[in-house]
């Protein structure tokens, strides 16, 4: 959540052609030798085109670790909209079948649209929220309300797992053990 209320307008995390600045606080990370304390920010740039990423990390041994990570980090990240879309699909297709059957014609207006995969067609999880997703007018038409509630908490549930493995995702340590090691660090410098 609180990596979401960050507003994605503001200027720092954007340089002057408007892409996303966090490759290049990546890079700097990796020369400091601190990048494994953020998750949040190999997460941000893996939302990049990977071309954009690799050339601005330092082509290091650190550079190439974090390069790697990255990568990997991608590839489990691929997967976030599908498992997503796997759980809005059950649900939407059980209240379909159990509370519209019957009262409406399933075959029309309620019967399932492609249109409705294309909000499952990204990495970035703060697209994938369950409030985003069930404010579509066609998907508050096809459910009744306890399901569209239901749905928008089974999304969260998901979302929130993904998020929990964001740090294992890029090789890194879990977010417990990333606070513990940047507490450590401030106590260190005091």
């Amino acid at each position: 959540q609180s990596y979401e209320a960050v507003p994605f307008g503001i200027p720092i995390m954007y340089d002057l052609e408007g892409r996303r600045a966090s490759c290049r606080v990546l890079a700097a990370a990796i020369q400091a030798g601190i990048d494994e304390l953020f998750p949040a920010l190999y997460y941000s740039c893996a939302l990049e085109p990977f071309s954009r990423s690799r050339h601005l990390l330092p082509d290091t041994p650190a550079g190439w670790t974090a390069l790697e990570r990255l990568v990997a980090g991608k590839i489990e990240l691929k997967d976030a909209g599908p498992r997503i879309m796997s759980t809005f699909v059950g649900l939407t297709e059980y209240c379909v079948n159990t509370h519209k059957r019957g009262t409406e014609v399933v075959e029309g207006e309620y019967s399932w649209r492609p249109e409705y995969c294309d909000h499952f067609k990204t990495m970035d999880l703060a697209r994938l929220a369950g409030y985003i997703i069930c404010e579509s007018g066609a998907i508050r038409e096809r459910l009744c309300v306890e399901c569209l509630n239901d749905v928008d908490e089974a999304i969260e549930l998901d979302r929130r797992r993904i998020w929990d493995k964001i740090p294992e995702y890029f090789c890194l340590e879990t977010w417990n053990s990333v606070r513990a090691e940047i507490w450590a660090r401030i106590e260190d410098n005091h």
